[in-house]
Parts: structure tokens; sequence; C-alpha cells
């Protein structure tokens, strides 16, 4: 998907001082990276690296070896006494004056290529609509709305990216929930959904975070511009996250090799974020390892459903989508999007040496392009052993994802004949499609020959 708007991150009103000094630290601090690294790659000056820095480093060594959790503490609060934290808000509006650059160009804030420096009114009244109902959330609203993207936490993973979003170019989400989060909280953007027939109560207020999927924490951001009216909710959401993630983690230790089951939840929560500052880890988190099945129907259909972490659940009312049109979205961006993770996963677990990338634990990281195994020299391709076998099998179960989407057949059938892509996925059985009729709750399944045959289901 080729990007067509840009939106700037500043500093809030009275942060002057904040960003002088963060900007001091940023430039000593790179002014240290890159004389540390001139001398570790001067022929001379490697041999006094060595001599100086020994002692310190080994330090270094033993505590990330003997003493994760404390040593981790220990840096992260020297690094906050040297780090300046500046509060920052998102712009998503377009300026007054744009000076958009032309194709080719750059803008004077960063913007590259004629990308678009933020967006109009209409704009963000449609990109708000459309993905509230994308996701079926057009009523029922709560007086916090909190929109999560994720990301992990790791130390020594080459692979960091791979556990953040796939869809986000390996970065995590946050960014994103940010701006729908300062566009859905807009009186102007409310005005214009309350005429087209989504209202949204005024005493509700849109929270962007991000949910740390090793750690199993959330973070939000732009906490300075929750109303006062909604502190205490937010006091009350923190304290049943912190729940929520410790039992989650509890859930996790279950299949994570090597990490204790006889625990309590709260002790969970500490060993799964030991793990993440854990350097010698090979396997912090299992990723999206094990996905089988994709889901887009309303929640109730799998409320009191056990699935094991194996299924994409994507929330979706086909009562309010008779013709398709939202659903069509869904088809052509994130059913794809996980047909990727899935077939990601597929071939690493069929064949980790030529599909995958081997063992991680003989990794090399070459120029920041990619992994060597060991000394050979052709780059590495896929996941490694290590996210897709637990030790001593495979975890990840190689089989093509299995898509589940409550709709007509109908329907989903003059979808799918619009777009190339889903017929090549779906006529080349790369995915197994079932619908579930909303009408008689019958289940079809797709053949490659754009039939349908009904499934009895027990």
């Amino acid at each position: 998907m080729t990007p067509n708007h840009a939106v700037t991150e500043t500093p809030r009103s009275g942060e002057e001082v904040a960003l002088e000094k963060y900007s001091s630290g940023t430039r000593w601090s790179l002014l240290g990276d890159h004389l540390f690294h001139d001398m570790k790659h001067h022929p001379i000056g490697s041999m006094m690296a060595i001599d100086v820095l020994g002692l310190f480093f080994s330090l270094g060594l033993a505590g990330k070896t003997l003493f994760h959790k404390t040593f981790h503490a220990i840096t992260s609060t020297i690094q906050k006494g040297f780090t300046h934290r500046v509060s920052t808000q998102v712009s998503i509006s377009t300026p007054t004056d744009p000076q958009n650059p032309k194709m080719g160009e750059v803008h004077a804030d960063g913007v590259p290529d004629g990308l678009s420096l933020g967006f109009s009114l209409s704009e963000r009244a449609t990109f708000i609509e459309n993905g509230l109902r994308a996701m079926g959330l057009t009523k029922n609203f709560a007086r916090l709305m909190c929109l999560c993207g994720h990301g992990s936490e790791t130390d020594n993973n080459p692979y960091y990216g791979a556990l953040d979003c796939g869809a986000c170019g390996g970065k995590p989400g946050d960014a994103n929930a940010r701006v729908f989060a300062a566009m859905a909280n807009e009186p102007e953007v409310r005005k214009i959904l309350k005429e087209n027939g989504l209202t949204i109560p005024d005493d509700t207020w849109f929270l962007p975070g991000k949910h740390n999927t090793t750690t199993d924490r959330v973070e939000f951001y732009d906490l300075e511009e929750l109303p006062d009216s909604h502190k205490g909710d937010l006091q009350a959401l923190n304290k049943d996250l912190e729940k929520a993630g410790a039992k989650q983690a509890l859930e996790r230790c279950h299949r994570i090799p090597s990490a204790p089951t006889e625990i309590s939840p709260e002790q969970a929560f500490a060993h799964v974020e030991e793990r993440s500052c854990d350097w010698a880890n090979p396997r912090p988190e299992w990723g999206l390892a094990g996905n089988g099945a994709f889901l887009i129907g309303r929640r109730k259909l799998s409320r009191e459903l056990d699935l094991d972490s194996r299924a994409f659940l994507h929330s979706y009312d086909p009562v309010a989508d008779p013709e398709g049109a939202i659903l069509e979205k869904i088809m052509t961006a994130p059913l794809i999007v996980t047909q990727w993770i899935n077939t990601g996963y597929y071939f690493s677990a069929v064949d980790p040496h030529t599909y995958g990338s081997g063992s991680k634990v003989l990794h090399n990281v070459v120029g920041g392009v990619g992994m060597m195994l060991g000394t050979q020299s052709d780059l590495q391709m896929g996941f490694p052993l290590q996210t897709v076998n637990n030790g001593k099998t495979h975890y990840h179960e190689p089989m093509r994802l299995l898509a589940i989407i409550e709709h007509t057949p109908g329907v989903i059938s003059s979808i799918i004949q619009k777009h190339s892509i889903l017929q090549q996925l779906f006529h080349n059985e790369w995915l197994t499609l079932v619908a579930l009729d909303p009408n008689n709750f019958e289940f079809h399944r797709y053949n490659p020959d754009a039939t349908w045959e009904r499934v009895d289901v027990p």
C-alpha cells in the first residue's frame, strides 16, 4: 500500500526548555556513538578500546548475564537520567498555508516525495467513519475507547521487527493509534459522523496506547489531553489491565519453553518482563506462531470459546453491511496481511533451514540488512528455528490459514470476482475459506472452481 499522507510529531506548548535539553542530550549521545563506532573499526583504536573499556564492558556482560532484571532496571534509570522527556502531539490537520512538496522534493518538515501533510476535515471524518464501521463499532460506545497499537521489547534480538506490526512495516502501531484517536476526538469530525448516522456520545474519549506483546503491559499516550472527568475511568482501566496482563502472562508461560507454570499471575507477569531483557533468551515470546485461523464476524461468535491463541479476530457485523462494501475492504487488506503472516510461518516450519533462517544461535547480523548463518555467506530468509520450534518438536503447525467469514456465500463470491489477488489465493488453495451464513447459520466451504459446498457441523 502506497501512503498518501504524512503527519508530524511536534513538542507541545511550553516544552521549549525540555526540547533544548533533549536536543543537547541527543547530540552528545550521537557523538559518543560515532566516536565508539569509529574506534572499534580503526586498526589501532580498536586495540586501545579493548584496554580502556574492557573492564567497563565486562561489568555490563556480567550484569546482563547474571542479573537480567536488576541490570535492566539500573541501566534504564541511568538512561532516563541522561534523557529528557518531551511531551509531544501529532499534527493531523492540513496546514492553512500548505507547502506540500512535489514528487522528488522534501518538505521543510521532512515530508518526502509529494506526500500531503495532514488530512482535510472531510478526509479525517471519512477515515474515522470507515475505521469504526469496519470494526462494527457504531453503537454502545464506552466513556473510554482504547486504541492500542502493538510492539515488543527484547534484548539482543535481530528479529524484534518481526515481533512488531508487519502491517506497519515492522514498526509498532502506536503512531497509528495516536493519529486515529486525535481525529476521533475532534468535535468537527463527530459532527460530520452524526450527520452520516454514526453518533459518538459527547462523553466518549478515544485514548491511544501500545500493548507490549513481550511484557503484556499497556502504555497510554497523550494523557495531557484527557479530560479531568475521565481520570477516574483511566485509573480503573489501568488496574484492570494489570490484572488482565498478569493472567495473559500466566497463560503464555504454559506455552513458552523453560517458563515456570506453577506460579501466580503476578509471578508470571514478573517472569515475562525478565525474559524481555534476557539477552541470551532465544524465545522471549512466540510472536504469532501457532496461527491457524482468521475469524471475521460478530464478537458473540467467539466470546465463550477458548481458541488457544491460534485465531486472528476481526469484529464485523454483516447485518449492518448487507452489500459487503465493508467486508470487501477487510478481505483486501487485513485478510491479505494474515495470509502473509501465515505463509511466512508455514514455510519456515516446513523447512527451517531452506525457507527459514536456521538457528538463531548461529546468526551474525550483516550490515543491518540481513543475517548470515555462522560464516556462511548467503543471507538467510524467513523466521529462525526458535520461532517455530519449542526445542523438541514443531510449535507452529504448518497449515494454511482457515478464513471464516460471517456473510452469505453470494456476497463473498461477488467480492472474490472483483479482485485477482483473492482469486489467486483461494483458487490456488493458499487459503481455506468457509462462509457462515448469518441468515440460517449454515457453513459453506469455497472450492477452487469458485463453487460452494455445504459443511455439516455436528
